[in-house]
């Protein structure tokens, strides 16, 4: 039996990931940050190890484990982890048959500027972008801007560590009306010297097209609506529907061409903004990773975590499987934490382009536990383990605010 070792089990990601590699009869050694991790109360999970707090001694418990296990394959899960195992590539590839991208692909989209820039060379539809690197510059900037406008980081990993010593938070997305909003949000920044990239607002909502390559080829594809996001007016996906691949069947082939020319290795998601009354599509970004929604194709009978040990790590056939296309899937607590928000902090939704209905978000809320297709990013009846382990995980960060509140 082929071993797996998942680094990076604490979501519904790496739980996924785990589910469908157990299922598929290989030997999945889980490594997360306690032990009470989504993925390692998993039956799926053979040995679940606690990982080293430090890189170094991380790096070294791996080695430990690949002697244990000669010929392991190794998946990372996060960035962070692709972007620590790539420093060390060179000594852990003497001891393990590493599924993740390497570091010059992970390079050219984790860098948002040269994803965008890569795309327009491919005639793909991006949202103009613009990127300062003082203030003074959105003097001549500004006529070429268009309002709203939002701000993101191009590469958030390369300025978080500058914003942790500021005192600044790492935002995703920051919204901007007019040109004073954009002057006071990029003021905070001078203090590290670097500002995120300006770009128009796109309206519609989020697709994502899922992809696992072979030198640039596709061999497996899969793509989600987002319904609901959290927080609510753009983020990560809480609820979403599964798409049957002869819809946005244009946009799939600029995803394919994409990817091609990156000779892309590995599993990725091609994220879009889509306006279906103008037939419109923006480029976003691509996540060279394992994606949020991942829950949702497991689900649906696609199994990119065991196809990519098959493709990548043994260079034979994706495995073949009769894709679900009717399904929808939602991850409870940040739903939970979206309804809180719609229906009393409404004042904090940050996009002002965006409006809910209370009552109507609350009925569709409650209507979708009577409906039998939508399933949860967590719970499943015949593995229940991670779903307490998530429920214990909440109570303890509830518990945890309530008592830090209570001795202010």
């Amino acid at each position: 039996m082929d071993t797996v070792i998942v680094l990076g089990t604490d979501s519904p990601i790496g739980l996924a990931v785990i589910r469908d590699l157990g299922r598929h009869n290989y030997n999945v050694i889980g490594f997360g940050s306690h032990p009470f991790s989504l993925g390692l109360m998993s039956k799926y999970c053979s040995k679940g190890m606690v990982r080293n707090s430090t890189p170094e001694l991380l790096i070294e418990q791996l080695i430990d484990v690949a002697e244990t296990y000669p010929n392991a394959f190794l998946v990372s899960i996060g960035e962070s982890d692709i972007n620590l195992v790539n420093r060390h590539r060179q000594r852990l590839e003497q001891h393990l048959t590493l599924l993740d991208p390497d570091a010059e692909q992970m390079a050219k989209v984790l860098d948002k500027s040269q994803t965008l820039e890569i795309a327009s060379t491919l005639a793909i539809q991006t949202p103009a972008s613009f990127q300062i690197d003082s203030l003074e510059q959105l003097a001549t900037l500004q006529v070429q801007l268009k309002f709203p406008v939002i701000l993101k980081w191009s590469n958030p990993h390369q300025v978080a560590q500058q914003l942790q010593q500021q005192g600044l938070s790492l935002l995703k997305l920051e919204y901007c009306q007019d040109l004073n909003e954009l002057k006071d949000a990029l003021s905070k920044y001078q203090a590290i010297g670097q500002y995120p990239l300006i770009q128009h607002y796109c309206p519609g909502y989020g697709i994502g097209q899922f992809f696992l390559c072979r030198e640039g080829d596709s061999l497996v594809e899969f793509q989600h609506q987002r319904i609901n996001e959290w927080p609510p007016e753009g983020g990560s996906s809480t609820l979403c529907q599964a798409l049957s691949p002869d819809q946005h069947t244009g946009c799939m082939a600029q995803s394919r061409q994409l990817l091609k020319a990156l000779n892309w290795n590995g599993v990725a998601m091609v994220e879009y903004r889509y306006e279906p009354v103008t037939n419109s599509y923006w480029l976003m970004e691509i996540n060279g990773r394992f994606w949020g929604s991942l829950p949702l194709a497991t689900r649906s009978d696609v199994s990119f975590a065991s196809s990519l040990v098959e493709v990548i790590g043994k260079q034979s056939n994706p495995v073949a499987t009769s894709i679900k296309y009717d399904l929808q899937s939602r991850y409870m607590i940040p739903e939970i934490k979206r309804l809180i928000r719609i229906l009393f902090q409404p004042q904090l939704i940050t996009d002002p382009n965006v409006s809910f209905s209370a009552l109507s978000e609350l009925g569709a809320f409650t209507g979708r536990f009577l409906k039998p297709n939508i399933h949860s990013y967590v719970f499943e009846w015949e593995d229940p383990k991670p779903f307490l382990s998530d429920m214990r995980n909440a109570a303890r960060k509830v518990l945890r605010k309530l008592f830090k509140h209570g001795s202010d």
